[in-house]
Order: C-alpha cells, then structure tokens, then sequence
C-alpha cells in the first residue's frame, strides 16, 4: 500500500522533468529556426542582389549587341563607300584615258566630269574619314563595354561562389540541426520509454500487493462471517445448561448460607479499623484456588462465540446482596471455621460473585 503514493510521485515528478525538458527543447528548436530564418533572409538578400545584378548585365548585354550592330552597319557602309571610290577611280581613268584619245570639245567634257568626280570623290573621301572616327570611338566604347562586362562578369562570379558557399553552410546547419533534434528526440523518447517500464514493474508491483492485500482482507471477513453466523453446537449448548444448573444450585446453597450467617451475626457498630481488619480476613478467607475451573475454561468443545450469544446470567438475589461495611463478628475464629465447611467455589464463581 506504501508503494502506491511512491507510484503517484514518482508519476508527478517524471510529468515535471518531461515537461522541463520539452520547454527547453522547444526554445533550442525556436533558437535554431530564428537562425536558419536568418540565413533564409541573408540568402534571400543576396539572390535578389544576384538578380539585379543579372538584371544589370542583361541590359549592357543588348547595349553592346546594339552597339555591334551599330558598327557592324557602319563598316558595311564602310566598305560601300570603298567601293563606290574604286569604281570612281576606275572611271576617271577611264575617262582620262578617252580624254587623252579625244579632240579639244571632249577635253572640256572631261574636265567638267574630272572636277564632279573629284569633288564627290572628296565628299566620300570626308564621310569615310567621319565614319573611321565614328567607328574608331564605338570600338573604344565597346572595349569599355567589355571590360565593365568582364567586370560584372568577375563580381557576378564572386557573388556566385558567396551564394553556394551560403548554400553549403545553410545544407550543413540545417543537416547538423536535425542530427541533433534526432539524437535529443531518440534519447529524450529512450529515457521516456525507460520511465513508462519504470512506473509500469511499479505499477505492476503495488497492483499485485494491493491485490495480495484486497484477498487476504476478504478472506479474513469471510473467516469472520462464518465464525460469528455459525450457530452453536449440540454439545455446547449441553455444556452450558449443566453450567448454567450448577449456578442454579450454588446460588441456592450460598443464599442459604448467607441467610444463616446473617442470622448468626449481632449487629454492633466497629470502628473503621476493624472494619479494614474484617475485610482483610474476608478476603483472605474468600480466596479459592484457580485450578478447578481450568478444564473448562481450556475445553476445546468451548466456542468464543458461544459467549457472546449465550452470556451466563448472574442469580438475581446475588445482586441484592447486603455487604457488611459496619457489622463483624466477634469471634473471627468461628467465622473462619465455618466458612472452611463451605464447599470449594469455581473461578468463575470467583470472577463473578467476590466480594
């Protein structure tokens, strides 16, 4: 029965470790996934950084194709223009040769057509010349345009590497966070599972001393009912009418002898010490020896219970009895003589009737 309270403490005190810990555990975990959050957020930063940045370079991109376009169209008129000079060169030879070959009129022809060609051939030469220097500043501006793009192109790999390096170290965290969660989870359930088969076998234990405890009560109540519903026996009930009649018939033998030694006695006012004198040699004469009722009181045909249904009745004229308290007889010697005549009393006449 004791084990049952240590049953229900240990039960309390098992809850508050397990609910200590699990507060613990909760705000590790909340500690660790503010962390990884964190990480989350940084990471996120920088891939938005890593899109402007994509962004950024897109645009230069179309700018230098645009601008290569640009430079392309500008050599093909380049070379149109080169030809267009080949082909006036060719003819002014042409014509210069026919000059040589012709009369004075086709001289002045000639010379009209030489200062054309020549001045078309200088407003060529200029546009070439504008066009070179045109095509001379989009180089220098596309060689700017590539290295700003090698530029983004080196920062664009560093911002790179920091994402993946970011990436690793955030796969590693969150790797070595579950590790862990899984290592406290396994030996938080291990020694939850060790305290369940502790207060279990406790359990178990106090149960069967509680059921040991519950028949051992039960078998002693059933003992107890049959002992106080059993009736009595044929043979007790024959021993206690024969005790019952020996009552019957000392109670006559010592009413008579009261009567005659109440007859006996003058009555004479003592003093207080005889009358201790008296009492004390009354007592002394009154003592019987214990050993004539032993037999029956030991009988193993006795039942206890017998007692309690079927108690002896004392004689209804003991009880109006009239102690001497101030009479003695004068002469004590007579007193203890006939007083040794009586017969011997039992012990339960002694239990019940002494004075």
């Amino acid at each position: 029965m004791d084990s049952l309270p240590n049953f229900w403490k240990m039960g309390g005190s098992f809850v508050a470790f397990l609910y200590t810990y699990t507060t613990e555990f909760e705000t590790q975990l909340s500690k660790k996934e503010q962390e990884l959050t964190d990480s989350k957020n940084i990471q996120v930063q920088l891939e938005e950084e890593l899109n402007i940045t994509k962004q950024r370079l897109l645009l230069q991109e179309k700018e230098i194709h645009s601008q290569t376009e640009q430079i392309q169209a500008l050599s093909s008129t380049r070379k149109a223009y080169a030809t267009e000079l080949a082909e006036l060169k060719s003819q002014y030879e042409k014509q210069q040769l026919m000059c040589s070959n012709g009369n004075n009129n086709g001289e002045v022809v000639t010379l009209k057509q030489e200062e054309s060609s020549q001045n078309l051939l200088r407003v060529r030469n200029d546009e070439l010349e504008e066009s070179k220097r045109e095509l001379s500043g989009l180089k220098m501006e596309n060689s700017g345009l590539k290295s700003s793009v090698d530029q983004h192109s080196k920062e664009n790999a560093i911002l790179q590497q920091e994402v993946l390096n970011l990436t690793e170290r955030q796969n590693k965290i969150t790797k070595d966070l579950r590790l862990k969660q899984k290592t406290e989870l396994d030996v938080l359930r291990h020694s939850h599972q060790q305290e369940i088969q502790t207060l279990v076998s406790n359990f178990s234990s106090a149960q069967a001393l509680l059921q040991a405890k519950v028949i051992s009560l039960e078998a002693d109540l059933k003992d107890m009912e049959d002992r106080f519903a059993k009736h009595p026996r044929p043979e007790d009930l024959k021993i206690i009418k024969c005790l019952q009649d020996k009552i019957a018939e000392k109670d006559q033998v010592i009413k008579h002898l009261l009567k005659k030694k109440i007859g006996e006695i003058p009555t004479r006012v003592i003093s207080v010490p005889n009358l201790a004198a008296y009492e004390k040699n009354l007592m002394n004469h009154d003592i019987i020896p214990r050993k004539i009722m032993n037999p029956i009181r030991n009988s193993p045909s006795l039942d206890q219970s017998v007692k309690h249904g079927y108690p002896f009745k004392p004689p209804a004229q003991l009880l109006n009895i009239i102690r001497p308290s101030r009479r003695i007889h004068t002469n004590v010697s007579s007193k203890a003589d006939s007083s040794d005549q009586e017969p011997k009393r039992p012990e339960w006449f002694t239990k019940y009737f002494s004075f």
